[in-house]
């Protein structure tokens, strides 16, 4: 099995560290992890990676419309670091649902439309009670979701 992490940063804070225990975890399980990220990291990450400047945060000005070569770019590079890795990837995405970056999200859509399997890693539910920080654009069919406590399962099955 193959992990490609997907994530619009890696700057200081609590995604890169569960980004990190999680890239440790799993290779001390024989995965191959590699990433894809926005920007690059302050520090080495431990594992392999790529940067996608599409990936990084939006101006908040673009919020709410996916750029159209975002996408395209987005879905590109996702795609092309899955062949890289070879077949049983897993496109694992930390917080894709936060409006972060409109194009995120219908790139995902394309790669699941596609047969790749997704799984939508959304930590701590941060931004509770903030409904504006949701994107309004519909979620990937197909996709698995994760979370890392109880609070924010119930969270999620509660949301539908």
């Amino acid at each position: 099995m193959n992990v490609l992490i997907v994530h619009y940063h890696l700057k200081p804070g609590g995604v890169t560290s569960v980004i990190r225990r999680q890239a440790s975890a799993l290779s001390a399980r024989g995965v191959r992890v590699q990433g894809i990220f926005g920007e690059p990291p302050g520090t080495d990450p431990g594992f392999e990676f790529s940067i996608e400047p599409a990936l990084g945060y939006d101006a908040a000005s673009s919020m709410d419309a996916p750029d159209p070569d975002g996408v395209r770019v987005i879905t590109e590079a996702i795609r092309k670091a899955v062949v890289r890795m070879g077949p049983e990837t897993v496109i694992h995405v930390h917080n894709p649902t936060l409006r972060k970056n409109a194009s995120l999200l219908p790139a995902l859509s394309r790669l699941a439309d596609d047969g790749l399997p997704l799984l939508m890693h959304v930590h701590d539910l941060a931004e509770d009670w903030r409904p504006t920080v949701y994107p309004r654009s519909g979620y990937p069919d197909g996709a698995a979701w994760a979370v890392i406590n109880g609070r924010d399962a119930e969270a999620l099955r509660a949301s539908g």
